[in-house]
């Protein structure tokens, strides 16, 4: 069955193209190239089957996607109906002919007869392997990580007990089929094969590049077993055609619920540091000056040098808090070329540290501002901090303010290359340049983005955080806070180069980054 998606109307310039993804982006299908809206179009399985994104990019290449999210639907249960089978009544009509004639009626006697009805058990294709919380850029601490029991899947033909260097790890198993390769990046995850626990690399394209067991780990899998349920179904029949009633079967449903398990963090805090310098340097210098003369009289003189040099060190502050940027100047505006890492807002308010998706969720809820890393990884602080959207409003230090949707059109208009923005992205930088492919200009006014990652929040499982581009897209948040239909932006090289424009989509529950300009 297919989702039948309506766009009512877009701000672009036309015709545009449209596609639809899967919910990673990783797999797109060209729907049509429109200029009349609205426009209707079906989106078919499987990709209906789960969370999909619409994907639209105009004739200057600006690129804005939207996640359309699919609300899991319950499964009937069949509900057997009785069929009672009519029987017939014989009636005697008497008729009266000049030569009567007597036909004998043969009745036949009704045989009950059992049928046995076998439950097809269907022959599994694909084996399941459950992960743990976090990716590691070695194999190192792999093993420590804690196991959730959201799953990840392999062909049988390929991997089942135990890893297969080569073969091809999957997110998405849907009628049999498995879609959505998992891009690892060549980072190590802990999951679960047979029995044990072990370390895994996966690559760019899902394939298992290395792996190693994790000692005494022996970790119970729940195992589905399949069971013939044999039907009995009498079909006693008075009368002389027999009937045969066909008795539904009722198929249990395995539905497979997914926790979301908080993970521990070690909250980092930053402690204020004031800086001031009053240096006084006094010189007390005596220069004694005998004079001889050809009298017996000696004239000593003194001079005294009395030198005092006030130093007087002023640091901008956010919140009491240094706020020491480093900026460039692009298009005539003061902008800092690093991702924020504040963890105070402009009043000297502590901002909350979530440290898992329940945290972060609790903050949401609550309204009250909080900031995590990529992943939820402390190690990862190298990238800047990531924001909801309660603390960019308040994050500006003073004689700063944040991005906003007329920032990005301003840096887009006086772009010399556009619809190419390559010059605001880092010269490599974290990107992968497999997806960047025209690096004319690249680096150029030192702006310095660096393909940091997209975090989507999801409303699966009450609230969960897709960890997704890394190395394709970053996020930076505005403050103050957006409006539909521009609520962030997104730096991406989706298009084989760099392109910097609105992103279309209520961003007020993803973790952001932010970035300055000065007033």
């Amino acid at each position: 069955m297919s989702q039948s998606v309506t766009i009512t109307s877009v701000t672009a310039n036309t015709p545009v193209d449209i596609y639809y993804c899967d919910s990673f982006s990783a797999s797109c299908v060209f729907v049509s190239t429109v200029s009349v809206f609205p426009y209707e179009f079906d989106v078919p399985s499987p990709y209906d089957e789960m969370d999909f994104v619409i994907k639209i990019i105009d004739t200057q290449g600006c690129n804005v996607g939207d996640t359309v999210f699919i609300t899991p639907t319950p499964t009937s249960s069949v509900t057997p109906t009785v069929t009672q089978t009519p029987t017939g009544t014989p009636t005697t009509t008497p008729t009266q002919t000049t030569t009567p004639t007597t036909t004998p009626t043969q009745t036949g006697t009704p045989t009950m007869t059992p049928t046995n009805t076998a439950t097809p058990t269907q022959t599994p294709v694909v084996a399941i392997h459950y992960v743990g919380q976090n990716t590691f850029t070695t194999s190192d601490n792999v093993c420590n990580d804690t196991m959730t029991i959201l799953p990840y899947y392999t062909y049988l033909s390929e991997a089942n007990t135990i890893p297969v260097i080569g073969a091809t790890v999957y997110q998405t198993f849907a009628n049999g089929v498995l879609y959505n390769p998992l891009i690892g990046g060549g980072k190590f995850y802990k999951m679960s094969f047979g029995s044990y626990n072990y370390w895994v690399q996966i690559g760019v394209d899902g394939q298992i590049l290395s792996f190693g067991i994790c000692v005494n780990s022996v970790t119970p899998t729940p195992t589905i077993t399949s069971t013939v349920t044999p039907t009995n179904t009498q079909t006693p029949t008075n009368t002389q055609t027999p009937t045969n009633t066909e008795t539904p079967t009722q198929t249990p449903t395995n539905t497979q619920t997914l926790t979301n398990t908080p993970t521990p963090s070690v909250t980092i805090g930053l402690t204020p540091t004031a800086t001031s310098s009053n240096t006084p340097t006094p010189t007390n210098t005596q220069t004694p000056t005998p004079t001889l003369t050809n009298t017996q009289t000696p004239t000593n003189t003194q001079t005294p040098t009395n030198t005092q040099t006030p130093t007087l060190t002023v640091t901008p502050t956010s919140g009491g808090t240094p706020f020491n940027p480093t900026t460039v100047t692009v298009c005539g505006r003061i902008i800092t070329n690093t991702n924020s890492s504040l963890t105070v807002l402009n009043d000297g308010t502590p901002i909350p540290y979530a440290a898992n998706i329940t945290d972060w969720n609790n903050h949401l809820t609550n309204g009250t501002p909080c900031y995590t890393y990529w992943e939820f990884n402390p190690t990862e602080s190298y990238r800047g901090c990531l924001y909801n959207q309660t603390a960019l409003n308040d994050l500006p230090p003073t004689g700063w303010r944040g991005l906003t949707s007329a920032d990005v059109d301003y840096f887009y208009a006086c772009g010399p290359y556009k619809p190419k923005e390559n010059q605001y992205a880092a010269n490599t930088g974290n990107w992968d340049l497999t997806y960047w492919t025209d690096r004319s200009n690249a680096g150029e006014t030192g702006l310095n983005f660096q393909g940091y990652g997209l975090p989507i929040w999801s409303t699966f499982s009450g609230g969960t955080i897709q960890w997704t581009y890394d190395g394709r897209d970053e996020l930076q948040g505005f403050s103050p806070a957006g409006v539909s239909p521009s609520y962030s932006s997104v730096i991406g090289s989706g298009l084989g180069y760099i392109s910097w424009g609105d992103f279309n989509q209520d961003t007020e529950k993803y973790p952001m980054y932010a970035r300055f300009i000065k007033l």
